[in-house]
């Protein structure tokens, strides 16, 4: 009996003991991140803008006839056109492809109900074309072969980068130089001494810009009354915000 009173003697004492420890533990040994550290939180923006390197248009061919077959042989025709003018301007297939096309019925609405135009075929197509930093003739020539083309509709026409992982690293470091910049003008106001970064997070977004010379428009130009087209392209550009909190030594 006396032993086993002491073994529970030991074992609360050492169940004590190790209370004690525990509540004598300061909060920032327990949380190296507690509330009684110091820090700077700021915010630095980097945008980067470079010339596009790439073009995409979509072209959209739509005919109503009385037949569905009837409406498709014309659609189909005007796509052959497109196809040859995008070839010689030097596109590669891989470049075009069709995103989208539908067989509707179409009516009209009049006193004595609904009745049949025809039947419509639409079909888009979507053209990139690459390197035109390096020769933008080729957007140009082909531009100025869909103008031959009567009764398609480009519907887009976007510049953008194709790639833009360099354009993102030049943005990440210019936004955290003025993120760091910013964290020392306000330690000097502060009479403190900056410390190394406790976190980073970051919010990035590009600006493709579309040219308004394809919306919605008719390629109906007569040829005599034709120019050689001029496209300017803009600047492309990326942004990143980085958010930095840094430790105040």
């Amino acid at each position: 009996m006396k032993s086993r009173r002491s073994l529970i003697t030991l074992i609360l004492g050492i169940s004590l003991g190790s209370f004690l420890f525990v509540s004598c533990m300061t909060p920032s040994r327990m949380n190296p991140y507690s509330s009684e550290e110091h820090t700077i939180a700021v915010n630095g923006v980097g945008v980067v803008e470079a010339a596009p390197d790439t073009a995409r248009l979509m072209i959209t061919i739509s005919e109503l006839r009385e037949t569905t077959s009837a409406a498709q042989s014309t659609v189909n025709k005007k796509i052959a056109e497109v196809l040859t003018v995008s070839y010689e301007a030097g596109i590669g297939e891989d470049e075009i492809h069709t995103s989208s096309i539908s067989f509707n019925s179409e009516y009209d609405w009049t006193d004595n109900g609904r009745v049949l135009k025809g039947q419509r075929v639409r079909q888009t197509l979507s053209i990139t074309i690459s390197g035109i930093d390096e020769a933008k003739g080729n957007l140009a020539s082909l531009l100025d072969g869909l103008g031959t083309i009567s009764g398609i509709e480009i519907s887009s026409l976007n510049f953008y980068v194709k790639d833009t992982e360099q354009l993102y690293e030049q943005a990440r470091e210019l936004a955290f130089t003025k993120a760091r910049q910013k964290a020392q003008e306000y330690a000097a106001l502060g009479d403190v001494s900056l410390g190394t970064p406790r976190s980073i997070s970051e919010y990035s977004s590009d600006n493709a810009i579309a040219d308004t010379y394809g919306r919605a428009m008719k390629m109906e130009a007569a040829m005599a009354d034709y120019s050689p087209s001029q496209v300017p392209t803009g600047s492309y550009s990326v942004s990143v915000t980085v958010s930095v909190e840094f430790l105040i030594d």
